[in-house]
């Protein structure tokens, strides 16, 4: 397996991006608040360093620990077999030409109408 099919595996992709929105939501709502009250300009500086130093720890905290119904556990004690969600019997996704097919449609109606 390689390294990127494991990182996906883990969630570690997952757990960064979410990081990183809630890290970018987090500085431009205390920017705000640090205007407000007049602080310093060391405040954000020293927020965004610890949130960029976090982001480290937080990856491989991801990486080690698997999130699972019963709790955190760590990865190599998740039974990945028992994990699989069950296959749902949906029908299969209407092909993209019925899409066109669908728009064509609606246009032609639309035209003739306006005619």
């Amino acid at each position: 397996m390689g390294l990127f099919n494991e990182l996906k595996r883990r969630n570690v992709f997952r757990v960064a991006a979410a990081y990183l929105v809630i890290s970018w939501l987090l500085v431009q709502v205390l920017g705000l608040a640090a205007s407000s009250f007049e602080a310093p300009i060391w405040v954000m500086k020293m927020i965004i360093t610890l949130l960029a130093i976090g982001f480290i720890p937080t990856i491989l905290f991801s990486w080690a620990y698997e999130l699972t119904p019963e709790g955190l556990k760590k990865d190599s004690d998740v039974d990945l077999w028992n994990q699989l969600p069950a296959q749902k019997n949906f029908p299969p996704r209407p092909k993209i030409s019925t899409f066109v097919r669908a728009i064509w449609y609606t246009t032609s109606l639309a035209k003739i109408r306006l005619a």
